[in-house]
């Protein structure tokens, strides 16, 4: 789990801090694989509204995710500033993308300034908020991310990239 205090050092979690739209978020540093610009984002054919796009990240086709739809955010820009970046993340046992508005930054949290919310509706994909002085950052819950339908989705998209590879090797 997220939270789990055994994994934090010195009563201390080590965070990458991103933001969507105006809203800040943050999930554990070990879940991060890997930053990048989205100009070498792919548009995917059968996609819906919650994928953006692929993307090829050191040889493997990962799934992007529109995050201002994942997070129903308000629409600040399109995704298409110079601070606009892909983090790629691992949740939920998939790794991928996500679009985000600004270069994310580092950040150690104390357990103290977290505030784990009481009643969450699964599959939200929040868990707590986090608090430095005036700044309240959304911990993203990285063990519950997806509702079901999203998860579908990621799966199908891995089922046909493996496919479209394994064809290929044959050829």
């Amino acid at each position: 789990m997220f939270l789990n205090y055994s994994k934090s050092v010195q009563g201390k979690f080590d965070l990458v801090v991103f933001q969507i739209s105006a809203k800040e978020y943050a999930v554990p540093i070990t879940n991060v694989h890997s930053i990048t610009t989205p100009d070498i984002l792919e548009n995917y054919e059968n996609r819906n509204e919650f994928i953006k796009g692929i993307i090829n990240s050191s040889g493997c086709i990962i799934p992007v995710i529109n995050s201002q739809k994942k997070f129903n955010s308000k629409k600040l820009n399109s995704h298409t500033s110079t601070q606009t970046k892909i983090i790629i993340i691992e949740v939920q046992g998939h790794t991928v993308g996500l679009i985000i508005d600004k270069a994310p930054k580092f950040l150690s949290l104390k357990f103290d300034n977290i505030f784990i919310f009481p009643q969450v509706p699964k599959n939200k994909g929040f868990l707590a908020i986090g608090k430095i002085e005036e700044r309240q950052i959304i911990l993203v819950n990285t063990d519950n991310f997806f509702t079901n339908k999203e998860e579908n989705e990621i799966k199908n998209i891995y089922k046909i990239i493996n496919y479209k590879s394994q064809f290929k090797s044959a050829v």
